[in-house]
């Protein structure tokens, strides 16, 4: 057996879980009274939100790209992506949320944060970006993916951003959905995409936050059930609406209870700030 078959067996074998299956009236406490072990669950489609704009997956800009290119094989130029990030162009986190918090329009909108979030803005704005004091600002992600400062600016999940910015996301876009499509979805040898559950009471939905671009492709592909990780990197994993109280950026005193509260009902009802039907 050559080298390259043994890594693939342990990369398998690494993310080879039970899987529980939050359909037929599941509810994700359900994962803590019956005892779950595993890692990864199974949530139906229309329970699925987008991260901050709290898009359901028939509003969400990227799912609508790619099923307009399944339609008509295009390019960047023209398309619902590029209208996307030309016409929905934020100037703050205030805007980002649509809240009514005027503190938060001293914040720079990629440095945005949800208030049960456990970063501040500063420091998700130190995370996020290469250099904070710059005209014109370039995520952390573009550059590790080979655009440069001197001629890119701009974040994934809105606008205003640098033409190769768009062409580069548009292309990884693109690639996910071709290999998904003709190859199949195994999670269990490449890992699961990851995010938090929003509860409140029996209602509950699950923001999806790591691997946007292989749900937008399942989405689009209209899996009925998503397979997600029981993990969350930005937060605790079930953020309940009774416990606003508690949330790490409610407690600081960066949002106010009640706008925190709106926030996440926003997100529930999947009320997005803005609609790609606007372009």
């Amino acid at each position: 057996m050559n080298f390259k078959k043994i890594k693939n067996i342990i990369a398998r074998q690494k993310y080879l879980t039970s899987v529980y299956n939050l359909t037929s009236s599941k509810h994700p406490q359900d994962l803590v009274y019956e005892g779950f072990s595993g890692s990864a669950a199974l949530v139906p489609i229309e329970k699925c939100r987008s991260n901050m704009l709290g898009y359901t997956t028939n509003g969400n800009p990227f799912v609508k790209t790619l099923k307009a290119y399944s339609d008509k094989e295009s390019g960047y130029s023209g398309s619902l992506l590029e209208a996307y990030y030309e016409q929905f162009c934020p100037i703050s986190m205030r805007a980002v949320l649509e809240s009514d918090n005027i503190n938060l329009e001293k914040y720079h909108p990629m440095a945005t944060v949800m208030p049960w979030s456990t970063a501040t803005p500063d420091e998700k704005f130190l995370r996020a970006c290469i250099d904070v004091n710059a005209p014109n600002i370039l995520s952390r992600e573009a550059h590790k993916l080979g655009l440069s400062t001197k001629d890119s600016f701009g974040w994934q999940y809105f606008g205003p951003i640098s033409e190769n910015l768009g062409q580069l996301e548009y292309e990884r876009l693109i690639s996910v959905y071709k290999t998904i499509k003709e190859n199949g979805y195994h999670p269990n040898q490449y890992g699961y995409i990851h995010g938090q559950f929003l509860v409140n009471n029996k209602d509950w939905v699950w923001v999806n936050i790591g691997g946007k671009h292989r749900f937008a492709t399942l989405a689009a592909l209209e899996f009925k059930t998503i397979p997600i990780a029981l993990r969350s990197r930005s937060s605790a994993l079930f953020i309940h609406r009774s416990e606003a109280e508690y949330w790490p950026n409610v407690k600081n005193g960066l949002f106010t209870k009640q706008d925190a509260l709106d926030i996440f009902d926003r997100i529930m009802a999947g009320s997005s700030y803005y609609s790609l039907d606007q372009c």
